[in-house]
């Protein structure tokens, strides 16, 4: 936790590219607030930045308490998505076809409804690999805070700790999906207060009102009401 707070410091102290990340948003700001030509949609920009934060912890509160109910649709709408951004970025060009053109709409289509089709074994795959990298980073943050030398035989620990935990992550799979939207809508609900009371000009928050700390503790308490709302409703699922 000590060094996820000592880059989150570094970060905001100008670190990693955070203040070309402000420049850029302000410039971008602006351009559009400026620019006579974009007069309409500096207007349209300006109300969707206006509702967002609500439109956000709206969803981060469902996230948080029907997290496991509303999960199918995530699934689903993620594969989606995700699946088009893919056909249309990365697929098109290798087939010649610029981005925008009606052929890379027609590829990122394709695979989207491909993705779509076989959201449930994708959501398989990744939830094995984030519960592999989760108890496998967990365990080597644990390694290096003891002090212990990694070896080829630690490493070999490492990966068997994580298969582990990928088996006990799929056998109590309902109670880690709870746990898992439980934080998420948390930290994003947070995350979005927090910059919504401290804002940048033109609307757009990249600043802090909340210490890292005192995130974690409010996000964790909401978590935890969410994480416990969820299980005692779970016979309904």
């Amino acid at each position: 936790m000590r060094k996820l707070m000592d880059f989150f410091e570094r970060f905001t102290a100008g670190e990693f590219g955070y203040d070309a990340l402000k420049e850029s948003v302000i410039r971008f700001n602006e351009a559009v607030y400026t620019n006579p030509d974009m007069e309409n949609f500096a207007e349209i920009f300006s109300t969707l930045a206006a509702i967002m934060p609500y439109i956000t912890v709206s969803l981060m509160l469902l996230f948080i308490f029907f997290g496991k109910k509303i999960l199918p649709v995530i699934k689903f709408a993620t594969s989606f998505i995700v699946g088009f951004g893919f056909g249309v970025y990365l697929v098109a060009p290798l087939l010649n076809d610029a981005i925008g053109t009606v052929p890379s709409w027609v590829s990122g289509l394709v695979i989207a409804i491909l993705a779509s089709v076989l959201y449930r074994l994708i959501y398989i795959v990744f939830f094995a690999l984030a519960a592999f990298f989760g108890v496998y980073t967990a365990s080597f943050s644990l390694f290096s805070a003891l002090g212990l030398e990694l070896t080829s035989v630690k490493v070999a620990s490492l990966i068997v700790i994580g298969i582990i935990g990928v088996v006990i992550a799929f056998l109590f799979r309902k109670y880690v999906e709870m746990l898992a939207t439980s934080l998420l809508g948390a930290f994003v609900m947070v995350k979005q207060i927090d910059a919504s009371l401290f804002s940048l000009d033109y609307e757009i928050s990249l600043g802090s009102a909340f210490s890292l700390e005192l995130t974690v503790i409010i996000a964790t308490l909401i978590a935890i009401i969410g994480f416990w709302v969820q299980f005692r409703t779970r016979r309904r699922y």
